[in-house]
Formats: C-alpha cells, structure tokens, sequence
C-alpha cells in the first residue's frame, strides 16, 4: 500500500457516515467547478479536512459503498449455498 493509499484510508475514516443526499452535493459541486459554474465549487482544504472537503467525502461514500456491495455478494453467494444444500437434502 502506497502512502497515499494509506492516508486516503485513515481520511475515509476520518470522515465519518456520508448520506447519498451529501454525495451528490458534492459531485455538484465539482460539475460547477468544471463547468466554471459560478454558484459553486468543490470544497477543499490544506491540511484536508475530511469532514469538510468534497474529495474526502465523496471518496469515503464511494469505499463504503463497494464494501456494501461486497458484503451483499457475500451474503447472495452464502444464500445459494444454503439453499442449494437444502435442495440436496
């Protein structure tokens, strides 16, 4: 693991529970800010913040999801078993 990858991690973790409604207040703000948008612009911060800064939040919604994800395939994989041994049975 990189350096980076580890302080993406401890950020991520820093920032807490980010809602879907937050996530896509921040991907918004970085479409404004591309689009030289000026009603807004991504929040960052030196030193990060990652209760604040768009890029540490919408990281940290983006690792809890695949985790969520992950997690659900987990338990798919072990409802198949399961009812596959009962089926046997």
């Amino acid at each position: 693991m990189t350096n980076g990858e580890k302080n993406d991690r401890e950020d991520y973790a820093l920032a807490g529970d980010v809602s879907v409604e937050e996530a896509r207040e921040a991907l918004q703000r970085f479409i404004d800010s591309h689009f030289n948008n000026p009603s807004e612009h991504a929040r960052a911060s030196i030193p990060a913040d990652p209760r604040r800064d768009d890029d540490i939040r919408l990281g940290a919604f983006i690792t809890r999801a695949e985790r969520a994800f992950a997690a659900l395939d987990g338990a798919r994989m072990a409802m198949r078993e399961s009812m596959a041994a009962c089926q046997r049975a």
